[in-house]
C-alpha cells in the first residue's frame, strides 16, 4: 500500500512541477481576513505564513484554523504564494499532497473557486481565514487581519 501512495505522489509531483504559472501575476494587495467572532484583530506577516504553511494548527484562544484557499490557477492565489509563502501554488499544493498522502496531522484546509465563496465561506465560519485580492474585499461581514502589499 505505501508503494501505490508513494508512486501515485510521485506521478502527482511531476504533474504540479510541470504546470507554467501564468505570464501575468498582479501586484495587487492581498488582505488576509477572518471572521468577525474570532477574537484576532490583526496578525503579522509571519503568522500568516505560520498558518498556511502548517507550522500553526490551532488558533490562540484553541480551536482548530480552518484554512481557505483560492485554486491554484488564481492570481491572487498565485499572488499570496509567491510573496508570502515564497514558493508557486502548485508547489504548495504538492506539499499540502505529500503530507496528506504520509498521514500528517494538519490544519483543515478547504478549497475555494472564487473570492466571493471565499468571503462567504469565512464570513460564515468562526474559525476561518483566507485571502483574496483587495478590491474584490465585498463583504463586511469579515475583518482583515494583514496585508500583503
Amino acid at each position: 500500500m505505501k508503494k501505490i501512495k508513494i508512486i501515485v505522489l510521485a506521478a502527482f509531483s511531476l504533474v504540479l512541477t510541470s504546470w507554467n504559472l501564468p505570464a501575468v501575476v498582479t501586484e495587487e494587495a492581498i488582505v488576509v481576513i477572518v471572521n468577525p467572532e474570532n477574537p484576532i484583530q490583526s496578525l503579522t506577516l509571519d503568522q500568516v505564513k505560520a498558518l498556511y504553511k502548517n507550522h500553526v494548527r490551532y488558533w490562540p484562544n484553541g480551536p482548530m484554523v480552518h484554512l481557505y484557499d483560492l485554486e491554484v490557477d488564481s492570481g491572487a492565489r498565485i499572488r499570496f504564494s509567491a510573496s508570502l509563502l515564497q514558493q508557486s501554488p502548485y508547489r504548495v499544493e504538492r506539499d499540502w499532497m505529500q503530507r496528506t498522502m504520509v498521514n500528517e496531522f494538519m490544519s483543515i484546509r478547504r478549497k475555494v473557486l472564487s473570492p466571493a465563496v471565499m468571503q462567504d465561506r469565512v464570513a460564515r465560519d468562526p474559525r476561518a481565514i483566507g485571502y483574496l485580492l483587495k478590491r474584490d474585499l465585498t463583504e463586511e461581514d469579515v475583518r482583515i487581519v494583514a496585508t500583503i502589499e
